[in-house]
């Protein structure tokens, strides 16, 4: 696994990168597209490089070994860069994620980028799949985007492993790292467990020094598993590959109740053996796709402004309130804080059913319809829904071919939503404001003591409890409940 020769080009122009997270004074950008993070303030910069060479595909072969098949295959990628503007505020930490195949989009980067720049980290995105690619080539940018040849086919592992080798040797610009945390969500979250597996991550002398594999469920199917290359057949659901272990690295796989439902077969026990530190936590009342407020990326927007649909598909059911997000960023720092030699809390797992069960009843649920075990997060240990992993398509129908949530059943079996209780059903558990957020917060504060929470975030969570007790309540200025002994 030897790097190929490789080059790096500043990327430069008047418009802004795809998917910008900040937009510079006078950058060509559409209206629609003002929805952004302020980097400027946080004193970080945003740049973006050409990364060109020449990658081969690979075929499976034994467990971690797998055998080059292809090679020469040129090559033209982009990594988005996000840095400090200065060294002194910067902690040495690089997040570097594979983009995904849907919008291009840095998951990561949209779920931990307030605290990222809180802490001083670097995030680098890579382009690695071909179909945005040709997207961003051919239609939204030919001017700053024409040379791109993202030709996919198998050799997305050699374009990773060159982008984190350039940041390991520190050759985007004035990006300086001492550790890499490598990071997917869903679809990139599996080509991590891949990446992990197959050797890739500790080949070259090293290319990561922890890897987050986040909402992928080692046991769904091809995505769970991706083949080396797409012509190759299916990973059988029972190799051991499928289950993380004796990486090298620390690992952290961090599920929601969707993926859970197809990862049974693939449980393994927490460690922290030499070369096998590994954690599973699986977050209670947390879905595959949640509606997180704020805009950290313009990818959906730029999309919208171009006439290109982003393939989002409404469910009949109310979307999740759940904010897993706030959650995961504090477990991205207990990597690092593994990465360090540090030991990273344990979490009760989920309660399965036993016996031969439909997937979407594997978890075990209480008489409200909430999942049993997991982290126990605020909005399920005082909740005012029952939060199911899965929604309901508003209609039926497809959208466009370049985005895998075209089919829109696909989209709702992943979508989190929720059931509302009757709001006399609230006012029944809770009667007030103050004794449901008197219920959250001692909630919140469980998991702070767990380190499965950051102050900040906390702080975030409960300031939105007065709020929920009031919607769920259809409380309007109304502050309690009558109790029976009042005689009303």
């Amino acid at each position: 696994m030897k790097p190929s020769a490789r080059s790096v080009t500043f990327l430069d122009g008047a418009r802004a990168p795809f998917g910008t997270a900040a937009l510079s004074p006078g950058a060509e950008v559409p209206a629609a597209s003002r929805l952004t993070i302020d980097l400027d303030g946080a004193r970080y910069v945003e740049e973006e490089f050409l990364l060109s060479g020449s990658a081969g595909t690979w075929e499976t072969g034994d467990p971690g070994a797998p055998r080059r098949r292809d090679d020469g295959i040129p090559y033209r990628t982009r990594l988005l860069v996000r840095r400090p503007s200065s060294l002194r505020d910067a902690t040495g930490v690089t997040h570097v994620e594979p983009l995904h195949p849907h919008r291009d989009a840095g998951l990561t980067w949209d779920a931990l980028a307030p605290h990222l720049l809180r802490r001083g980290d670097a995030w680098v995105g890579v382009t690695v799949f071909p179909d945005v690619a040709r997207l961003m080539r051919d239609q939204l940018d030919p001017g700053r985007y024409g040379q791109l040849l993202v030709p996919g086919l198998g050799t997305e592992w050699d374009v990773l492993s060159d982008a984190l080798g350039a940041v390991r040797e520190n050759a985007l610009g004035a990006l300086e790292t001492r550790r890499i945390v490598l990071s997917g969500w869903s679809a990139t979250g599996s080509v991590c467990r891949v990446f992990a597996r197959e050797g890739f991550a500790t080949a070259r002398g090293g290319l990561v020094d922890g890897i987050a594999i986040v909402i992928s469920s080692g046991g769904a199917g091809p995505a769970g598993y991706p083949p080396l290359t797409p012509d190759a057949a299916m990973v059988d659901l029972a190799d051991p590959r499928r289950t993380v272990r004796d990486v090298g690295v620390p690992v952290f796989e961090i599920l929601s109740e969707t993926e859970s439902e197809t990862h049974r077969a693939q449980l393994r026990d927490d460690s922290d053996d030499a070369g096998d530190t590994y954690r599973l936590y699986q977050l209670a009342g947390a879905a595959h796709i949640e509606d997180w407020p704020g805009r950290h990326a313009t990818n959906a927007q730029t999309l919208a402004a171009a006439g290109h649909a982003d393939g989002a598909v409404p469910m009949r059911e109310a979307l999740t309130d759940a904010r897993s997000d706030l959650v995961v960023r504090a477990l991205f720092d207990r990597l690092v804080d593994a990465i360090d030699g540090h030991a990273a809390p344990r979490a009760p797992r989920f309660a399965y059913e036993t016996g031969d069960v439909p997937e979407e009843r594997m978890l075990r649920r209480d008489a409200d319809g909430n999942v049993l075990g997991g982290i126990r997060t605020p909005w399920i240990e005082a909740a005012l829904a029952a939060y199911a992993p899965h929604g309901t398509p508003a209609a039926e129908g497809s959208g466009p071919d370049w985005t895998p949530m075209a089919n829109a059943g696909f989209a709702a079996r992943l979508t989190g939503t929720m059931t509302p209780f009757p709001p006399a059903e609230v006012r029944q558990r809770f009667p007030s404001r103050e004794s449901y957020r008197e219920a959250f917060t001692a909630s919140t504060d469980v998991l702070l003591a767990d380190r499965m929470l950051l102050a900040d975030d906390a702080g975030e969570l409960i300031s939105a409890a007065t709020r929920r007790w009031e919607a769920a309540a259809g409380a309007g200025d109304a502050t309690a409940v009558p109790s029976p002994e009042a005689g009303v």
